[in-house]
């Protein structure tokens, strides 16, 4: 496997992760414009709710779509600024993989996690500068607050930024010799 393809890879897996989350926004989405319909296309209601779910499914569906159609350029290109040759075939190891899969990881988390915590910032602040007067339900993401994402998001860079450490760190302790036990009768 070349290095190249282990990135292509990876832009990949991050790609399809996308399509399943604008997968998951769709029955929601559907809903609030049903809803959005029934209220007649008002201004209010669930229209900004409407609104911002479009974003997030639109968002999600365009950035799946760029990754699988430029997977092999960005990989190049992320190649070329590792300075990774491609003609050189490697064996992948096991805290290679493990070193992949934490960058994807991290690069997961924060594409589905910063888009909702600016809507948040920006709900925040709208609603500190109006006065108080009812205009239905307001939004909120179910269970989640702004430090709960940005939580997440730190937890996501340093995941990136900490990968090769992990992963070394990890090998090591399955490098180390320890004392085996035999498993089975002795003879």
């Amino acid at each position: 496997m070349k290095k190249t393809d282990l990135i292509q890879l990876v832009i990949l897996v991050i790609a399809l992760l996308l399509g399943y989350n604008a997968l998951q926004t769709l029955p929601y989405m559907i809903w609030l414009l049903y809803h959005w319909l029934g209220e007649g296309l008002t201004l209010s209601g669930q229209f900004p709710n409407t609104v911002i779910n479009f974003l997030f499914f639109a968002f999600y569906i365009i950035g799946a779509i760029i990754l699988i159609r430029k997977s092999k350029i960005l990989s190049q290109k992320i190649a070329d600024l590792a300075s990774f040759s491609s003609d050189i075939n490697i064996t992948v190891k096991k805290n290679d993989i493990l070193y992949v899969t934490l960058i994807a990881m991290g690069t997961y988390i924060l594409l589905t996690r910063l888009p909702k915590l600016l809507v948040n910032i920006y709900l925040y602040i709208r609603e500190a500068n109006k006065p108080f007067v009812y205009d239905g339900p307001n939004f909120t993401l179910p269970g989640e607050t702004i430090a709960e994402f940005i939580i997440a998001i730190i937890f996501a860079i340093i995941l990136i930024a900490y990968a090769r450490p992990i992963t070394q760190s990890l090998a090591r302790r399955v490098e180390e010799p320890g004392e085996t036990e035999e498993i089975g009768p002795k003879t």
